[in-house]
């Protein structure tokens, strides 16, 4: 059966002399792998849109149970090609990637994540600070996944009073009194950023330019993405 979809392409592997895997992400059936038949050939009809965080439309065909599928059609809908002229964009593009190959999983819907990934994508496209967006990407998938929630009221005693710490296992956010030792101590920028700035769409960080993205937030952040996943990864490993 042919099957159509929007997917962000992942990573691509060596599979034959003339042919890739090629991972995507696709907003219906989560993460697939897919064959591409010829596409390390000249004249391709997958070449150069096939390149990682491309986003673009995809046929294909798999069959139920098995691991890989054909790669029919792939049209280019928009080009990451530019992020990949920075440093600091390729490096949070590549983690982005590198997250999503590990986390997603095939045939699972994911349309929260699909509109984070291509709002991040977006946003660095319009020169929004990368190390400001990949946090925020890790902070709303951390959130979609269960893992973090809103710091709104403490988990332990329902306080109002702004959050001082964040730790998972007793209760999430703590205020000042229920929080005795342990877990990830935030200031109060870091608790306004949350609630100010990542209630936002990314492109609003672009006044960002310029700022240091709080330490403390983002130690926070790469605890909790490492532990989601289950092990490092190699784009968080050499920093932003």
């Amino acid at each position: 059966m042919l099957t159509k979809a929007e997917a962000f392409v992942l990573r691509k592997y060596d599979f034959t002399e003339s042919s890739f895997i090629v991972h995507f992400f696709t907003r219906e059936a989560g993460a697939i792998k897919l064959v591409a038949k010829g596409a390390k050939r000249q004249k391709s009809p997958f070449r150069g849109n096939i390149e990682t965080m491309n986003l673009v439309e995809i046929e294909f065909v798999k069959k139920e149970g098995s691991d890989l599928g054909t790669l029919r059609q792939a049209e280019l809908v928009s080009s990451a090609f530019s992020l990949f002229s920075d440093t600091e964009s390729s490096k949070a593009a590549f983690a982005i990637s590198e997250i999503l190959c590990r986390a997603m999983v095939e045939g699972q819907a994911e349309e929260e994540i699909f509109r984070l990934v291509r709002a991040s994508v977006s946003a660095m496209k319009e020169k929004a600070p990368p190390r400001w967006v990949f946090n925020y990407f890790l902070y709303w998938l951390l959130k979609l996944e269960g893992v973090l929630s809103s710091p709104g009221l403490c988990g332990k005693c329902g306080s109002a009073d702004i959050p001082r710490a964040f730790q998972k296992e007793e209760g999430g956010w703590l205020c000042p009194k229920c929080h005795k030792e342990g877990g990830f101590l935030l200031g109060a920028e870091s608790v306004n950023l949350i609630k100010e700035v990542f209630s936002k769409p990314p492109a609003g960080l672009s006044q960002k330019k310029g700022q240091t993205f709080p330490k403390e937030l983002e130690t926070m952040l790469y605890f909790n993405i490492y532990h989601l996943l289950g092990s490092d990864i190699n784009t968080l490993r050499i920093g932003m």
